[in-house]
């Protein structure tokens, strides 16, 4: 039950994706969508999509009209607004793969913590741990 899980996992609500939300075919572009609202919410405090309350917060995710105000992204490069934008695209054909995401992270945050290999390692461990929504 979907807003059983809503209501038990906090973040599941505001990470629901487009196509989740218009009930189009889903695929693993899902999570590059759901890892953008957290890379978004972790740069800003603020959730890219979040309503009044859940039924507006959905139409606003579905219509995906992202704004990138530079009060909000006063440290932030280019690069990094670019990034969020390509990730937090509407259509998932246009949003990077893991991989993709994992080389352009680095080139962003670099020097980094971790190598690229070391990023791509911790992106395989966590795709292998991760439960894939259960498509009917």
């Amino acid at each position: 039950d979907a807003d059983l899980m809503a209501r038990r996992v906090s973040l599941a609500a505001y990470c629901e994706t487009p196509e989740m939300l218009s009930g189009r075919r889903i695929d693993e572009r899902v999570d590059i969508f759901s890892g953008g609202c957290v890379l978004y919410f972790a740069s800003t405090g603020i959730h890219p999509f979040v309503a009044s309350a859940r039924p507006q917060t959905s139409l606003a995710t579905i219509a995906c009209k992202l704004k990138y105000p530079k009060k909000l992204f006063t440290k932030a490069s280019v690069s990094f607004v670019a990034f969020l934008k390509a990730v937090l695209s509407k259509d998932p054909q246009s949003r990077p793969s893991a991989h993709g995401c994992v080389e352009a992270f680095s080139t962003i945050i670099k020097p980094a913590l971790y190598s690229v290999a070391e990023m791509e390692m911790i992106i395989d461990a966590c795709s292998a741990l991760s439960i894939r929504p259960h498509c009917s």
